[in-house]
């Protein structure tokens, strides 16, 4: 029943002319009804789920009058809603509030952070250990008030049937667990009921080489155990090298990159048909599938933002992203392969892909439509497309297009996380290397001398040379003793002249105004110190590109989605280190259930510890990797049943409790022996076990 504060705001409302008569009014007092006043500072849920601008505005309003300080609690509506989403706070303890559907989500979720949401556990890895289940907030500090109404609905759902499913990036080690994630759901019947995939990377290989499975119409045991051959047995970097070394790639560019030639190894591997020929995406668009939302999520350079190659049950969803979008007709003709390879170019490892030029075309020839949309002044302007990873590793924002697309609400969300646990980002070395008694003044003048012995050279020999030439008496054996002195002096001498002035005129262009006093201060340097400073700016440079910026994207975009009430109580973490030795079984299970074995924490730490490669180095690597995957699938979708369902089990409805039986089952298999469902699904493979040390 609607209060009767609620009842006087949704009146004062309908007093000011709004259109709240009908289905509208009915289904907008139902959003209120749910919401308590001290909810009303996160009425991201009311903004995102009613469609009608107006409505919006009138949302937003309500959210600012929350947030106006203790004294103005009561206070009504001012007669007009303001346009912003953003407000200003006007008291410390009353921080801005965000409407999530108009922010961008990094700009969110960052704002979100240093508000302090996530805070209780930002010191927890990633920010969300400690607040699985709870009710997310937006617009104030700590734990949000419960949503009876909410909980007791999932309570009562006898069965789960809409899941999310996001795999990350990682390489090869992504690979490996992600095959034993989605194993595992297959084994529990809960793969079938995923409604939305999103891939980066390492994921985006298990992800679109299931799709593929599904196009071609293979039971999930075929495709588990083929996939699981080709990555055991398939070496990549080779075939990759091959390629580099041979004819040019069929590209617009003609450009011959590593990642162009590993985008051919794709498409003549497992991104190719029964017939050998390259699966297009409008197979994948055209393709009866039982996703409502698929992306293959990749980063463009030109804006630093995700772009998602996405097929829809919303045939007019945007492919690409708010700067640039493509048309669902061009985009069609773009091999499955290239897709594969946008989302999982690392820079670093990988260049590059320029989009559309390095991309394989039916006949060579760009869709017309995008060489238009990808030209400027006549000349090729391709956008540049890099990993998935360097904006969004774990692929979980496109969840948050989910409730703006119009489907059925989702009952739980599976982040596939490979990404490893750093308990230190960076460590300076352990001591600084004495400075020896060169000086870098006496490498320059040693480099000024030897540029002077070259040039007195050049010019003697030169002269000799010369006169031989000029009286004929020029044979072979003069050719050592002058003609190579000449040449390898010149050589010499202008190399050094190269670098020497190259450097100083960087360094003079780069600084200005300190110039002069940064120049002389380096001729009094140690080398040894000179080093030592390049090889701290070096190491702190690639630790925050390769470790420190992932994070802190993990972090956000993990704050936001556990903030989010969309998914309260729907998000199961599964990361690859959570039964890593050192880590505790989660404390929610009861105690009937075991303990991790030796056997299993071992298994686990190859998985944890395995780095990003395309590659495994060791055959007991990928079973590893799979049995891990299993293993943390199991015991966090129990956990999600504990936290949802309570924790006696003999209380659950039929089908939950069947599902939590042949869970417990499982996790004994696996506790006793790390491969028992590993085995089970390839009963005649060779199954390598990681040492004992």
């Amino acid at each position: 029943m609607t209060s009767r504060r609620q009842s006087r705001q949704i009146y004062s409302w309908k007093r000011r002319g709004y259109d709240l008569d009908g289905e509208k009014y009915s289904e907008f007092v139902r959003k209120v009804q749910v919401i308590e006043p001290k909810q009303w500072g996160a009425f991201d849920g009311v903004v995102d789920s009613v469609r009608n601008s107006e409505f919006k505005s009138i949302a937003r309003s309500l959210s600012r009058t929350a947030h106006r300080g203790p004294h103005h609690r009561h206070r009504h509506v001012p007669s007009r809603p303001r346009r912003r989403a953003v407000s200003k706070p006007t008291n410390s303890h009353h921080p801005a509030v965000h409407s999530y559907a108009d922010v961008p989500a990094p700009v969110a979720a960052m704002e979100a952070d240093m508000h302090g949401h996530g805070a209780e556990a930002g010191l927890a890895e990633i920010g969300i250990s400690d607040v699985r289940g709870m009710t997310p907030t937006n617009g104030s500090r700590g734990p949000s008030m419960p949503n009876p109404t909410r909980e007791k609905d999932q309570a009562l759902k006898p069965h789960v049937d809409g899941l999310a499913l996001c795999l990350s990036g990682g390489g090869y080690r992504a690979v490996g667990f992600h095959l034993g994630t989605v194993e595992y759901l297959d084994r529990i019947d809960l793969l079938r009921h995923v409604k939305h995939l999103s891939t980066v990377s390492g994921g985006t290989f298990v992800g679109a080489k299931y799709v593929v499975s599904l196009m071609e119409g293979i039971s999930f045991d075929d495709y588990f155990r083929d996939y699981y051959e080709f990555c055991d047995r398939t070496n990549l970097i080779e075939l990759a090298f091959d390629k580099l070394n041979g004819r040019r790639p069929h590209t617009p560019s003609r450009r011959q990159t590593f990642i162009v030639s590993m985008a051919q190894v794709f498409a003549d591997t497992f991104m190719n048909g029964p017939d050998g020929k390259p699966y297009l995406f409008r197979d994948v668009l055209e393709a009866d599938l039982p996703f409502d939302e698929l992306h293959f999520n990749a980063t463009e350079l030109h804006h630093g933002a995700a772009f998602t190659f996405r097929r829809s049950h919303d045939h007019d969803a945007r492919i690409g992203n708010r700067w640039v979008q493509l048309d669902r007709d061009d985009i069609a003709h773009a091999r499955l392969a290239d897709i594969v390879a946008s989302s999982s170019c690392f820079p670093g490892p990988y260049e590059t892909l320029a989009f559309p030029h390095d991309w394989v075309w039916p006949e060579g020839q760009i869709p017309p439509g995008l060489e238009r949309q990808f030209s400027k002044n006549g000349e090729a302007h391709p956008l540049p497309l890099a990993d998935g990873c360097v904006y969004d590793n774990q692929g979980i924002e496109t969840l948050l297009l989910h409730e703006d697309s119009g489907q059925d609400e989702l009952d739980m969300c599976v982040i596939s996380d490979t990404d490893p646990r750093f308990n230190e980002l960076y460590n300076p070395p352990e001591e600084n290397r004495k400075g020896g008694p060169i000086r870098v003044g006496h490498v320059i003048r040693l480099a000024q001398v030897l540029m002077a012995i070259c040039a007195v050279c050049t010019v003697a020999v030169g002269v000799r040379l010369f006169m031989k030439v000029s009286t004929g008496t020029l044979d072979t054996g003069d050719l050592f003793v002058y003609v190579v002195p000449f040449f390898f002096a010149a050589i010499i001498g202008v190399s050094t002249w190269w670098v020497y002035s190259g450097t100083k005129q960087t360094l003079l262009a780069s600084l200005p105004p300190m110039a002069g006093t940064v120049w002389k201060g380096l001729w009094r340097v140690r080398v040894r110190q000179l080093l030592d400073m390049i090889e701290l700016r070096m190491t702190v440079l690639m630790m925050s590109g390769g470790k420190f910026n992932p994070q802190r994207i993990r972090r956000l975009v993990y704050a936001l989605t556990y903030r989010s009430p969309k998914y309260e109580g729907k998000l199961v973490s599964n990361r690859i280190w959570e039964l890593s030795s050192g880590q505790s079984l989660s404390a929610d299970l009861p105690e009937s259930v075991p303990k991790p074995s030796i056997e299993m924490r071992r298994v686990c730490d190859v998985a944890a510890t395995l780095a990003t490669n395309l590659w495994y180095d060791y055959p007991y690597e990928l079973p590893c990797l799979v049995a891990a995957g299993q293993a943390t699938t199991c015991s966090n979708v129990m956990v999600w049943l504990v936290r949802k369902y309570g924790d006696d089990p003999s209380r659950y409805p039929a089908a939950i409790r069947s599902l939590w039986d042949q869970l417990l089952d499982d996790w004994k298999k696996l506790v006793a022996d790390p491969y028992a469902l590993l085995a089970e699904r390839l009963p005649n493979a060779s199954l390598a076990r990681p040492p004992k040390e």
